[in-house]
C-alpha cells in the first residue's frame, strides 16, 4: 500500500492504480486499496466507480469518516444530491 500511495501521491495514477487492483486480487476486502481507488476515480470524474469503490470501502470499515464524505461529493457530482445529503449526514454522525 505504501509505494501505491507514494506513486500516487507523486502523480503516477496509473502505476498506483495498478498496485492497488493487484491487491485488491489478493485480498478483495483490502480496506485501503479500496477508498484509494474510490478517491483517484473520483478525482477522474469517474464518479459511478467512485461510488462502487467507497460503497465496498465503507462495507469493509463503516466508522471511516471520509469514505461517506467521499461517498457524497460523489454522489453529488451525479447530481444524486438526497442521496448525497444521507452520506453527508452519515458522515456527521460519526
Amino acid at each position: 500500500i505504501a509505494s501505491a500511495f507514494a506513486m500516487q501521491k507523486a502523480g503516477h495514477f496509473a502505476q498506483a492504480e495498478a498496485i492497488y487492483l493487484a491487491i485488491l486480487q489478493l485480498d478483495p476486502n483490502q480496506f485501503d486499496a479500496t477508498q484509494l481507488l474510490g478517491v483517484m476515480a473520483m478525482s477522474r470524474r469517474q464518479f459511478e466507480l467512485a461510488i462502487e469503490y467507497l460503497n465496498r470501502a465503507i462495507a469493509v470499515n463503516p466508522n471511516f469518516v471520509d469514505g461517506y464524505l467521499n461517498r457524497g461529493t460523489a454522489l453529488k457530482g451525479l447530481n444524486r444530491l438526497n442521496e448525497a445529503l444521507s452520506s453527508f449526514e452519515q458522515a456527521i454522525a460519526l
